[in-house]
């Protein structure tokens, strides 16, 4: 799970777009968001991640809202999403996927690029500057 490697395999169920695997997003960069509902920092995270995207025109990358907090659901996740995120982002459970990514903390992010190679990790809030930073030389 160090930059330079392939990310893991993963297959979720988004409840609106139904299955996505990893290589949904094979051809352009993927942010992959762990978080929660319930999590403030990373609903502000997920805001200043929403502003770049429009910023870039809403299709540069891909956005994967993972939901590690199983005591959630569907509806939370598709409220979460209209509240904080965009329609086009993918949300879904992934308790198993956040394992095999080794998260150990809420707002666990992690950057693949086209090939889906891990180009960056963060662990601390999502500042907008460092959303630009990271996402700039991939799009």
């Amino acid at each position: 799970m160090q930059v330079g490697n392939s990310a893991p395999d993963f297959t979720l169920v988004d409840p609106v777009k139904g299955t996505v695997t990893k290589r949904t997003f094979t051809g352009k960069p993927l942010f992959i968001f762990f978080t929660t509902t319930w999590c403030t920092p990373c609903q502000i995270g997920a805001q200043n991640l929403a502003k770049y995207d429009d910023e870039t025109g809403g299709s540069a990358f891909d956005v994967l809202i993972v939901f590690v907090d199983p005591r959630e659901g569907d509806q939370q996740y598709v409220d979460w999403k209209g509240k904080y995120g965009r329609d086009d982002w993918y949300v879904a459970e992934g308790v198993g996927m956040a394992t095999a990514y080794k998260v150990r903390y809420l707002d666990t992010k992690y950057v693949l690029d086209k090939d889906g190679k891990i180009t960056w990790v963060d662990l601390n809030p999502l500042e907008y500057s460092k959303v630009k930073q990271v996402l700039a030389r991939l799009v």
